[in-house]
């Protein structure tokens, strides 16, 4: 089962878990996503989702998971399947990067906008179901900056979350921004991983042209930078480098929420991996998981060797039992 005392202790483990609910956030079956969460002793409260009329569109979703000592929100990022409006709501949400007011504060107008559609109902379940159990906040991409501007908006309501964990997230506002998280504690709460060549944390660039994008000149970020350093194999924590902060990437395959969830596994120690596989009950089987795989595009479809992919992905830990290698597959896929 997962505790409050396990994310709040071990950061790899939590960033391994938090990721693997963030991508949970994309599933549309709600029963799938309560057999997922099931696994690890954790079960949907209630799926929150908003869309928002114009003149500010938006389309915020988000899975509230509970378990005995946490409540957990995980925000879902953009959809890039443009033939749904809901997806395309999310692209106009992304593309309003002028600044504006929130609670005090400015920020990315598109991200305001998406975070104050569910903004109350956010609030009325931490003061009700959050009030015996550690609260945390997740969500990749899109997802990230709503669940930093969320949290921001909790630290204001003096309902602070435990931590506020963000994979690939863009940058939400500038030096004002900055300020004001510093001042209502949300810094020293936020946690943002960035994959080796993710671009999205990278924008908005630190300097907008302002005719182009009106009063926005400035863009930063806020929190602890985890860095997954792929070509070398490593993840480094608190990590701190202008060059990797700033410089312009393009390979959006590193966007991905399995790419990050994927290679975080790989760089856990084979402690850490035992760790997870012990308290992970499997509750799907492993051709269940498999086509989840398939449909997501993670592993080839019929007809493109999609049997050899399973095998690969089931027999490719180091254990010499098959049913202890099945249970590895499991937990990396959940």
């Amino acid at each position: 089962m997962i505790t409050a005392a396990l994310l709040n202790e071990e950061v790899r483990l939590r960033a391994f878990l938090l990721a693997g609910m963030a991508q949970l956030a994309y599933e549309a079956e709600a029963e799938e996503r309560s057999l997922r969460l099931l696994a690890w002793g954790l079960k949907e409260r209630r799926w929150i989702g908003a869309p928002n009329p114009a003149p500010h569109p938006t389309d915020t979703e988000c899975t509230l998971i509970e378990g005995d000592d946490i409540l957990l929100f995980a925000f879902r990022g953009t959809e890039t399947d443009t033939t749904e409006i809901r997806n395309i709501l999310d692209l106009l949400n992304d593309g309003l990067a002028a600044q504006g007011i929130f609670f005090g504060t400015k920020v990315h107008s598109g991200f305001a906008h998406a975070t104050l559609a569910v903004m109350n109902v956010v609030a009325e379940e931490v003061e009700t179901a959050g009030r015996d159990r550690a609260v945390w906040v997740t969500g990749h991409s899109l997802g990230g900056a709503i669940a930093q501007l969320a949290s921001f908006r909790l630290c204001t309501l003096g309902r602070a979350p435990q931590g506020v964990i963000t994979y690939g997230a863009p940058r939400v506002g500038g030096l004002i921004w900055k300020a004001s998280a510093a001042a209502a504690g949300l810094t020293e709460l936020a946690e943002r991983w960035v994959n080796t060549n993710d671009p999205a944390p990278r924008l908005p660039f630190t300097i907008q042209v302002p005719i182009i994008i009106p009063l926005s000149p400035i863009w930063t970020s806020v929190g602890r930078v985890n860095y997954v350093d792929w070509p070398h194999r490593t993840i480094h924590l608190d990590h701190v480098d202008p060059v990797d902060e700033h410089l312009p990437t393009t390979d959006y395959t590193d966007h991905a929420i399995n790419r990050y969830k994927l290679r975080i596994w790989q760089l856990l120690s084979p402690e850490e991996k035992n760790r997870l596989v012990a308290i992970f009950n499997p509750i799907l089987t492993w051709r269940e998981t498999a086509g989840r795989l398939v449909r997501d595009g993670i592993i080839p479809g019929p007809g493109n060797g999609s049997l050899r992919a399973i095998m690969d992905n089931i027999f490719v830990s180091e254990a010499i039992d098959p049913e202890s290698s099945l249970r590895v597959f499991l937990t990396r896929h959940f």
